[in-house]
């Protein structure tokens, strides 16, 4: 089942009563939450959507400002259920899933952020997501990132490693059932690496 991401259903149901129990602005639960839930209020009032942009070979703004906009938009959502927060997480998804790739032949931090955002959104929202925006989330998952990883090197000694392993392990969780010959390989190179 989903969401599997992170956190599950309890989970969230945790964060949900926790909030609701806090005593003061000053417990640590109610600082955190309100900080994501104030960055998805200003994600969710602007206009920005993701769009293919490329800066000196690279996408890693557009993957980055995509995977903020929608983590904060999607976990804004499991924990208030305002609709504001879905809507503005489905715009981004359909408007990256529709892009020709994600930059992975130039630069693998560009899928493997761009992967996490949607793993996420995928994950978090699956039973309020249509079965177009799904498919198309399982499309681009696959397309964009799981097929490039296959031959992706997964040695590097930098903040690469952990990444692109990161954003594949993502896709390859919340698709597993779904593609298990396609992600079983991602999974064991990241425990592997």
């Amino acid at each position: 089942g989903h969401p599997r991401l992170f956190l599950n259903q309890d989970g969230f149901n945790s964060i949900r009563t926790k909030i609701a129990n806090c005593a003061n602005t000053g417990d640590i639960y109610y600082q955190i939450h309100n900080a994501l839930i104030k960055n998805a209020d200003e994600y969710a009032a602007s206009s920005e959507t993701a769009s293919y942009t490329l800066s000196s070979g690279s996408m890693l703004d557009q993957s980055r400002n995509a995977l903020k906009r929608m983590f904060h938009c999607a976990y804004a959502y499991r924990t208030t259920g305002e609709e504001k927060y879905l809507l503005k997480a489905r715009t981004d998804l359909a408007a990256v899933c529709a892009f020709k790739d994600w930059n992975a032949s130039g630069s693998f931090l560009d899928a493997s952020e761009m992967a996490l955002a949607v793993a996420v959104v995928y994950d978090w929202l699956y039973y309020d997501l249509s079965l177009p925006e799904r498919q198309a989330a399982h499309k681009a998952l696959k397309d964009f990132d799981l097929t490039p990883f296959q031959t992706y090197a997964t040695t590097l000694l930098s903040n690469w490693n952990p990444v692109c392993n990161g954003g594949a392990l993502a896709a390859a969780i919340v698709l597993y059932e779904k593609d298990k010959a396609l992600c079983a390989n991602p999974i064991n190179k990241a425990i592997a690496s």
